[in-house]
């Protein structure tokens, strides 16, 4: 139902009542509604029909999802990231005639570079869940996550892994938590972080899965207790 209506009880006393945000009239012999003139352009746009399985591949369509999208960004920081990485993965920009992304997002979309890049890392390391539950808390995580991505000496692999497995450690730390809570909490982290990796409990240098174990190639140390582990299980 779309619209206010009015409500008239059974008693007929003309008393008006809201359910749902909308206006109903009740008669005698059934239920009747009654539009009083509001247009179905005053229902809020939920994007329902906008999802991560679903993603256009027209820049037209993509640019309006997106549009709906920034509407209600808290709460779909993850499918505006998706998008606006299929349109940089793809260089759609191009078809309007920009240069680059950059310049794409500043015109096109009214968006800076950085929030741009802010919503792709979203989408790249959160899911979809994280992102509901967390909502803008994660920015806080993600410069963390972007260290780990950047480390020279480790393989892909292992990256993947450890990225993961910050993330989720660092999400259960703050998503239930206010966001200067959670920036405290993240601001300690990231101290210690930054100072020394590999100083922190938290922080496994051994990443181990349903399939395999997986070590830092310069963790030397490791590699070797490992070897002379699997030496002994087989003698």
């Amino acid at each position: 139902m779309a619209g206010n209506y009015l409500f008239e009880d059974e008693f007929k006393d003309n008393k008006t009542i809201i359910i749902d945000n909308e206006d109903v009239i009740v008669q005698n012999d059934g239920l009747s509604l009654l539009n009083t003139g509001k247009s179905d352009s005053s229902k809020a746009d939920l994007c329902q029909d906008i999802t991560s399985s679903n993603v256009p591949e027209s820049l037209e369509e993509l640019e309006m999802q997106i549009d709906r999208l920034k509407r209600r960004w808290g709460e779909f920081t993850y499918l505006i990231g998706q998008r606006l990485k299929y349109i940089n993965d793809n260089k759609l920009y191009k078809e309007k005639g920009y240069r680059d992304f950059k310049t794409y997002s500043n015109i096109a979309l009214k968006m800076s570079e950085n929030n741009s890049y802010y919503y792709i890392a979203v989408y790249e390391y959160f899911t979809e869940e994280q992102t509901r539950k967390a909502g803008s808390k994660l920015k806080l995580i993600i410069p963390i996550l972007n260290k780990i991505k950047k480390e020279k000496e480790s393989s892909e692999e292992y990256k993947i892994a450890k990225i993961k497995d910050v993330r989720d450690e660092l999400f259960l730390k703050v998503f239930n938590k206010t966001y200067r809570e959670a920036e405290k909490i993240i601001s300690d982290v990231r101290r210690k972080f930054f100072t020394d990796m590999d100083k922190i409990v938290n922080f496994k240098r051994i990443v181990v899965t349903k399939e395999k174990v997986i070590v830092n190639e310069s963790d030397k140390d490791i590699q070797k207790q490992l070897v002379a582990l699997i030496e002994e299980f087989y003698k």
